[in-house]
């Protein structure tokens, strides 16, 4: 099947008629023409008998049919996009499901807006990518520059493009792909809060008389303070054939003393335990310099 050069052709599948009214003005707005399904069967007949550039599905419904609905969509058209929707955080299905190629997911309830903004990032990538899969052989370097507003950052979450490229040309594969998405999420998340908001993970572990922790009763006020919520955080990606560097700055006061040299491989906590545990097993290097506000993560690539 080709793509059509027409609006959008977006597929929501949910059992949730709520969820469905909620999400169809603003995606319809957007200029999308959409479809819909309840059911798995219902689901699977529509991806067979027309292209959509983009399927939203609950990932409970995606489930009651098998995960081996996800392959099959993969399948029909390996050019859409598949966006999960979730009614828990951490489901045990959802790396499964990334491994087999949905883009992204979200936890309900559904805010429109970060899911319109991730449909059009996935169709603007493959826009822009379209019939480039074999780019990565004819390159010898290449670089990206990004930066992020820390309230925008704090509301969606960032898949570094040229990841999914490396998997494409055969440099990383799909399980790597995922631990280097995971990396990045993790060290975007720790240095908004630990970088530019400056949070300390001992407040998790503090609670107030209605049971809410430090951490997040702070962050949620500095996301509306400017002097925390007016810094960025600044992204580069660095690819050779042989090596992915990718460098994050952030703009808080940084958590190393002046005075103190820094060993890249130390695990003295600017962040949470489980995003340097992360970062460490996967990368090849992790190093901290300007006093902890520049991060660079380095991993070796298949020759």
């Amino acid at each position: 099947m080709k793509q059509s050069r027409c609006s959008p052709k977006l597929l929501l599948a949910d059992t949730d008629l709520r969820t469905r009214d909620a999400l169809c003005g603003p995606l319809r707005d957007a200029g999308w023409s959409i479809d819909y399904a309840d059911e798995p069967a219902t689901l699977a007949a529509c991806a067979n008998g027309k292209f959509y550039d983009v399927v939203v599905t609950d990932l409970d419904l995606l489930t009651k049919g098998g995960l081996s609905l996800l392959s099959k969509l993969r399948e029909l058209n390996p050019s859409q996009a598949l966006i999960l929707l979730s009614n828990a955080p951490g489901v045990e299905p959802v790396p499964e499901c990334l491994r087999s190629g949905a883009a992204s997911f979200f936890c309900k309830p559904i805010d429109s807006q970060s899911l319109k903004q991730a449909i059009s990032r996935v169709m603007e990538f493959s826009a822009a990518h379209n019939g480039t899969s074999g780019w990565l052989h004819y390159c010898t370097q290449a670089a990206a520059h990004y930066e992020f507003d820390s309230v925008q950052l704090a509301k969606e979450r960032f898949v570094l493009p040229l990841i999914a490229e490396l998997e494409r040309g055969g440099k990383i594969d799909a399980d790597t792909k995922l631990k280097l998405d995971l990396v990045i999420s993790e060290a975007l998340t720790n240095s908004l809060d630990h970088g530019n908001l400056e949070l300390l993970s001992e407040w998790r572990e503090e609670f107030d008389g209605q049971g809410i922790d430090r951490y997040s009763l702070v962050r949620k006020e500095r996301l509306k303070d400017p002097a925390y919520a007016g810094r960025k955080i600044f992204l580069e990606a660095h690819y050779t054939p042989h090596e992915l560097k990718i460098v994050l700055r952030d703009q808080g006061q940084g958590f190393l003393a002046a005075s103190k040299p820094h060993a890249p491989d130390s695990c003295e906590p600017k962040m949470h335990g489980r995003g340097i545990t992360i970062m460490n097993s996967i990368m090849d290097r992790v190093e901290y310099t300007a006093r902890g506000t520049t991060l660079t993560l380095t991993k070796h690539l298949k020759g």
